[in-house]
């Protein structure tokens, strides 16, 4: 990708692709797997989920009450989501090189599957998840959560 886009800069001729280039690289996951009803909330909108949908920071994602959803970030961190669920990825960096790294997932309420990627292996007071009660810090690669409404 780095090489298509120092090409795509390096030519004056196609200038309106720059933008495709910086955008390509703001997404921080992808979805793979998407059972009947499940929507992101994205700037307000709500966007039907489908398989090979690029996720973004403060993406809400809901599951409907026969719904689910997996997916995996650029780090190789895969979360699936079962029904009635909601979950915020608030924050999510990971640069190795420059040693940017954070994730922070927000679960609102409902059930989630948690597999731990890069991040938690080289930094793991970088990660952070939270629940209505609690906030659990990663130091290990896998755990189920199930979080109730208030």
């Amino acid at each position: 990708m780095k090489i298509a886009c120092f090409m795509v800069l390096s030519s004056a001729l196609i200038l309106g692709n720059m933008t495709f280039c910086m955008a390509e690289s703001e997404y921080i996951g992808i979805v793979k797997s998407v059972i009947r009803n499940v929507f992101f909330i994205r700037n307000g909108e709500t966007i039907p989920a489908v398989v090979n949908m690029k996720m973004m920071i403060k993406d809400v994602v809901r599951t409907g009450p026969d719904g689910a959803i997996g997916f995996i970030l650029k780090d190789d961190t895969v979360i699936s989501m079962g029904p009635g669920s909601e979950i915020v990825i608030d924050d999510f960096s990971f640069d190795p090189v420059e040693k940017n790294l954070s994730f922070i997932a927000r679960m609102l309420h409902g059930t989630a599957s948690y597999f731990s990627g890069q991040i938690v292996k080289l930094s793991p007071e970088s990660v952070r998840f939270e629940t209505p009660v609690a906030t659990v810090g990663m130091r290990g690669t896998h755990f189920l959560v199930k979080a109730e409404e208030k």
